[in-house]
C-alpha cells in the first residue's frame, strides 16, 4: 500500500507530462488555422479604394511671380502733343501695384500751352490706364489733357477697377495656395480694360484747343484668355468645397467691376 502511494505522484507526473505536448500541438494547429482563415478572408474581401489628393510641391506665395498683363497694354492713335487716343489691356492677377502717381506734368506736349491759356481749369496729365494698374506716367501714349474735375471723375472708374483687380489676385491666391494648383498661374482669367479718348471732338481748331478733347470713354469686363480655367472648374464635382469658394471669389470680382463711364471734359469754359 505504501509502495502504491509512493508511485502515484510518479504516474500523475507522467500523465501530465505526456498531455502537455499534445495540447501545445493542438493549440499550434488551431492558431495556424485561424491565421490561414484570416488571411483568406482578407484576400477575398473587397477593398474600398480611397482616392487621395495629389500632393503638389509649389512655391510659397511670396515667391510667386503673378502675371501683370495677359495682353497689352496696346496703344493706338494720338500724338505727342495731344496724348494717347486708346489703350486696351487685359489685367492679370499681378496688375495692382502699390505706388504713388507717376505722371510727368510736362506731358502731353500741349499741356503747358493749355495751362497758360486756361489757368482756371488746373489741367492734369490724366492717365488712360491708371498708374496703380501699371499704366506708365512717363509715356504720352498713356496720358491725356484733363481739367481737374474730369480727372477727379476718372476715380469713379479707377477705384472700383483697382478693387476688382485686388479681388482677382485673391481668387488666384486661393486656387494656387489652398487648392494647391500650380496650373492656376496660366489660367488666363483677367480684366479687359479699354480707355478711349474721342479725338474727333476737340475743344476747338486752334492751339491748344485742338489737343484737348471733350470726353473719355472707360469700360472693363471680366474675360478668359484661355480655356484652362473653365475646363478646370467644370472637372471638379459641384459639391467640391474649393469649387464653391472659388466661384464665390470670382463672383466678387464681377460684383466689384466698375460700370462703363463717359468722363466729360467739356470746354472751353
Amino acid at each position: 500500500m505504501t509502495q502504491q502511494r509512493q508511485n502515484l505522484p510518479v504516474r500523475h507526473a507522467n500523465v501530465v507530462g505526456s498531455v502537455r505536448p499534445v495540447l501545445q500541438m493542438l493549440k499550434g494547429t488551431s492558431t495556424a488555422k485561424k491565421a490561414a482563415k484570416k488571411a483568406a478572408k482578407k484576400a477575398t474581401a473587397p477593398r474600398s479604394v480611397i482616392a487621395r489628393p495629389r500632393r503638389v510641391a509649389i512655391q510659397p506665395l511670396r515667391e510667386v511671380n503673378w502675371k501683370r498683363f495677359w495682353s497689352g497694354p496696346i496703344y493706338t492713335g494720338g500724338s505727342h502733343k495731344s496724348g494717347g487716343q486708346q489703350v486696351v489691356a487685359i489685367l492679370g492677377p499681378g496688375a495692382l501695384l502699390e505706388r504713388g502717381c507717376t505722371a510727368l506734368s510736362s506731358l502731353p506736349g500741349a499741356i503747358g500751352d493749355a495751362r497758360t491759356s486756361y489757368p482756371e481749369c488746373a489741367f492734369k496729365a490724366g492717365h488712360l490706364l491708371n498708374d496703380q494698374l501699371g499704366g506708365p506716367g512717363d509715356n504720352w501714349k498713356n496720358l491725356t489733357i484733363l481739367h481737374s474735375s474730369a480727372n477727379s471723375s476718372m476715380r469713379a472708374f479707377d477705384g472700383p477697377l483697382q478693387r476688382a483687380a485686388g479681388l482677382l489676385k485673391k481668387a488666384y491666391e486661393y486656387a494656387y495656395g489652398n487648392m494647391r494648383n500650380p496650373d492656376a498661374l496660366s489660367w488666363g482669367l483677367g480684366i479687359q480694360v479699354t480707355i478711349s479718348v474721342d479725338q474727333t471732338d476737340p475743344w476747338g481748331a486752334g492751339t491748344p484747343d485742338k489737343h484737348i478733347f471733350q470726353s473719355v470713354n472707360c469700360s472693363a469686363v471680366l474675360v478668359t484668355v484661355a480655356t484652362t480655367f473653365e475646363n478646370y472648374l467644370t472637372a471638379l464635382p459641384n459639391n467640391n468645397t474649393h469649387k464653391v469658394v472659388l466661384r464665390a471669389k470670382i463672383q466678387a470680382v464681377r460684383d466689384a467691376m466698375p460700370a462703363n463711364l463717359d468722363v466729360q471734359n467739356y470746354g472751353p469754359p
